[in-house]
């Protein structure tokens, strides 16, 4: 019988001192882990918190740092033209009556965009040649450009040629349109030619 009590009061005295004991730090547990409930509850109050127009508008500036960043890596490639690839640049009689058109319809393709802004520059080449020839020279010349598109052997100059590395065919963003308006003023342009260029393909009829 004594034997047992003395079992019973050393299990007693085990529990009352593990109630009671401390940490590394001298402070006892059950102190311990309130003060640090409160110190998470401190730090929660301290990490900001965004609305949703926050939020968005950190997005927005984040995809404009990494169009900034593309633009950076992405560069045009010096401009090059070999007027009408594979065909006259007139008839006989006026071998280079049209060679402008071509030239026009290069310096397009040289920066490429949408497949939408490569149909247009196609047209505005054969409206171009109709206006100095006529109709049977600027269609032959259209099909022949838009036969070209689909043919495995592809000129130098295809669609979006100029940049390095090369782009998708999509659409061109505003920050790739400002670096396009740089580089055309650069070119050794008329500048009547270059304002006029501007205009009708990055202006009056952005790329979309």
């Amino acid at each position: 019988m004594m034997k047992a009590m003395l079992l019973v009061l050393t299990f007693a005295s085990l529990l009352f001192a593990s109630s009671q004991s401390t940490s590394a730090s001298g402070i006892p547990n059950r102190i311990q882990n309130k003060t640090s409930h409160s110190s998470l509850v401190k730090l929660s109050t301290m990490v900001p918190s965004y609305s949703s127009e926050d939020l968005s508008a950190l997005a927005t500036q984040k995809i404009s740092e990494r169009e900034s960043y593309l633009r950076e890596l992405a560069t045009l490639k010096a401009f090059e033209s070999d007027a009408c690839t594979m065909f006259v640049n007139g008839p006989p009689s006026k071998p280079n009556l049209w060679e402008h058109c071509c030239f026009e319809h290069d310096l397009r393709y040289w920066f490429g965009g949408a497949m939408g802004d490569m149909d247009f520059s196609d047209l505005e080449l054969r409206a171009c040649v109709k206006s100095v020839a006529n109709d049977r020279w600027a269609n032959l010349i259209y099909n022949g450009v838009r036969a070209g598109h689909s043919s495995p052997v592809k000129s130098k100059y295809h669609w979006g040629w100029g940049w390095l590395p090369l782009r998708q065919d999509t659409v061109l963003s505003s920050d790739e349109i400002a670096y396009i308006i740089d580089e055309l003023n650069r070119l050794p342009l008329n500048d009547k030619f270059r304002a006029e260029f501007i205009q009708k393909y990055l202006k009056s009829n952005p790329p979309k």
